[in-house]
Order: C-alpha cells, then structure tokens, then sequence
C-alpha cells in the first residue's frame, strides 16, 4: 500500500524524536495515520522490548480506545487508554492528595452554597436554625420532600402539613425547595470536610458512569477527575490535613 505524504512528515519527526501535532477534521485519517505511526515506531525501534519499554497511546474516548486496539491487535509493548483511565490509575494511588483535593472541592463547594443562600430571600427568615436543621435533617421529611418536589404547589404544601413550623417559609415554595436543598449539600458537606480533617474520610471513587460529582459520597466524575489530576501534577491545591 503506498504511504501517504502525511504519513511519511509523520514518521520523519518520530524518527528525529520532535514532537508534533496533527491537526485535521473528521474522516481525514487521524486515527489511521495514528496506528501506522504505533506500527512504524514498533518496527524501526527494537529496543523497547529490551528496555523493558512501553509505548503509550492516549485518547478521549473509550470508541477511540477500541478502535485503535482492533487495528493493532494485541501487543504486549503498547497501552492503549483513555486519557480519563491512564490519569486515574496514576492518581488512585495518591490516597492522600486525592483527600486533599477533594476537600479543596470540598470547601469550594461550600463556599458557592453558602452565596446562594445569601441571595435567597428565605434565609435571612429563619429565627431559630438548629429547630429548622433539624427538621429538614429528618429522613421522613427528607423522603417527603423529595418525592413531592415535581408535584404542584398546592399538593406540595398539602404534603408539608405536619410540620406546621414551616408555614411562614411555604408562602414562597420555589425559594424553600430551594433553600432546603442548599442547606442539606452545605451540611452533607460540612461532615465530609470534617471527616476528612480528621483522617475519617473514605477512599475517593472515580465513576465513569455518570457525568456529575457526589461529593458527599466522595464520588467524582470525568471533569473532576482531570481536574484533581491537575492539581495533583502541579500541586496546586493549598489546604493543610491534619492526617
């Protein structure tokens, strides 16, 4: 098969050992020039199996990733990853820097909530808030309030009728649905920065699955994950653990 032009600017700077960037659109053979890039390196250098040596191949997206390992087959010199299961496996085993970061999260999280409840209209109103905490702590009203969330304002209320304390807060429904559900993440927060300062917390879990953060169950996703890696590479993050 005769070798492309493209392909051949290619391995000329592989073989000078320079860096280089291929940019071009969809369809242009991107990923083909990739694979014959992996199979020229292979083939012109043979010491990477005596070296002990691997050679590593980064991409986005797990398609990708199944691509490239279906055009090369299986090579015991060459790792094919995503660049979010490369960067995991490389920061998983930083137990306490991940903490680390995730109380950075944490505490910046905190922060965010703790301005939105400023800005609602609500919580200047609370008179006594150990009394309202520990209503909305409660697990029953918890389940209550969550599971008639998306009905209408009326029925909402209805629901709420047991706990005649929160009448005063009830007369505007989208500012309380609100102001509770930012008051339990600060608090669900606040344990997991205090579990964490104190050498309690739980290991950190990535989950590829779903592209939003858990914080309080020290779950993190795609973003964050890069994120903490980041700041663990550069050693960004400035909070001190008492661990």
């Amino acid at each position: 098969m005769k070798t492309r032009q493209s392909e051949k600017e290619v391995y000329k700077t592989i073989d000078k050992k320079k860096s280089f960037c291929f940019d071009a659109g969809p369809g242009s053979g991107k990923t083909y020039t990739l694979v014959k890039s992996i199979e020229h390196i292979l083939s012109t250098n043979n010491k990477i199996s005596s070296r002990n040596q691997k050679l590593l191949c980064i991409t986005y997206t797990n398609a990708a990733k199944n691509e490239i390992i279906k055009r090369i087959g299986k090579n015991s010199n060459v790792i094919v990853s995503t660049i979010h299961e490369f960067l995991w496996n490389f920061i998983s085993t930083q137990d306490f820097l991940l903490r680390k970061e995730h109380q950075c999260d944490v505490e910046s999280h905190k922060e965010a909530i703790h301005k939105k409840l400023q800005e609602n209209v609500l919580y200047e109103k609370i008179k006594d808030q150990d009394s309202f905490d520990s209503i909305i702590r409660n697990k029953k009203f918890q389940k209550i309030f969550y599971g008639n969330q998306q009905k209408r304002v009326s029925e909402f209320r209805e629901a709420l009728s047991d706990y005649s304390q929160l009448n005063p807060y009830l007369k505007n429904v989208a500012k309380f649905k609100e102001l509770v559900k930012l008051i339990i993440k600060e608090r669900r927060l606040n344990q997991v920065s205090e579990e964490i300062r104190t050498g309690k917390g739980k290991a950190i879990m990535y989950d590829p699955m779903h592209n939003y953060d858990r914080l309080h169950k020290y779950i993190i996703s795609h973003d964050t994950l890069l994120k903490y890696a980041k700041n663990i590479i550069s050693a960004d993050c400035k909070i001190k653990l008492n661990t």
